[in-house]
């Protein structure tokens, strides 16, 4: 299990991460993914480690999923599209998954939750931003009633490098309509994260568990090693390793832990291809 954090949080200003499940295994492989494509697709439930609470909503037909996450005081629902094309383009679920099944036991947990429900949605030029995809997603979001219905965009280095984030007029457009066909507060987050990470005095393992699930902008590392007086011998010597790597995204360089594949800038037309089939 990694715990990484405090980090800076769009949505909640610092959070605690805790990842507990190994990467890379997930049931969805989302071209947006900041950790990289999906190696392992499961829906089987399995403990990888000690119990956290993270949910994409893909196993929330199940009953007993249901059932533990009554247990949390606050749950984020993932809501990237309402209808199959979209959802199979964007989220690129386990063959096994059926949205309908994953709509119906989302709105019955939301209908029976009694802590505070949110939405999240991350959208993507090209992908769910068109008029029909935002139209399906707020009148979705008006039968969960959340308290609060987050719209993102992608601001850290994706699975796929052809993931862009929507204009800025399409996003208001989104913003408006969403709000207007769901009738609950909505909030655009669009901007990157601050530089306010918690490190301890053992800097290494701290910025590896960080960029294991949580790619890190050049600036912030720069900062970090000039207050703490050290130069970029300890990034060079994790490159070199092979243990981390540069990546390049909405010309900001990153760095990340290497793990999951990501596509390069060749690889473009092949992604769109393969995420609309």
């Amino acid at each position: 299990m990694v715990v990484f954090g405090p980090v800076p949080s769009r949505r909640l200003g610092r959070s605690l991460g805790i990842n507990n499940i190994p990467p890379k295994i997930c049931s969805y492989s989302c071209v947006y993914c900041q950790i990289g494509r999906t190696n392992r697709m499961q829906i089987e439930r399995c403990g990888f480690y000690k119990p956290a609470v993270i949910t994409n909503a893909s196993l929330l037909w199940m009953d007993e999923v249901k059932k533990d996450l009554m247990k949390a005081d606050w749950v984020s629902l993932k809501i990237d599209a309402a209808d199959k094309d979209t959802w199979r383009r964007v989220d690129r679920p386990h063959g096994y998954l059926n949205i309908d099944k994953i709509m119906t036991g989302t709105i019955d947990f939301a209908n029976s939750f009694k802590g505070i429900l949110v939405t999240e949605t991350m959208l993507v030029s090209g992908y769910n931003d068109k008029k029909e995809c935002i139209d399906g997603i707020g009148k979705y979001l008006g039968k969960l009633k959340p308290s609060k219905a987050y719209l993102l965009v992608p601001t850290r280095p994706p699975a796929e490098s052809c993931v862009q984030r929507p204009s800025t007029q399409e996003l208001k457009e989104a913003f408006n309509t969403i709000r207007n066909l769901a009738h609950v507060e909505v909030e655009c987050i669009t901007g990157d994260e601050g530089e306010s990470f918690f490190f301890t005095d053992d800097i290494i393992n701290d910025l590896l568990s960080i960029i294991s699930v949580h790619p890190v902008r050049e600036d912030v590392i720069d900062k970090l090693l000039k207050d703490r007086n050290l130069d970029r011998t300890i990034i060079n010597n994790l490159i070199q390793q092979n243990i981390i790597e540069e990546f390049m995204y909405e010309n900001k360089k990153f760095f990340i832990r290497k793990s999951g594949e990501r596509s390069t800038g060749n690889e473009t037309n092949s992604a769109k291809s393969s995420s609309s089939t």
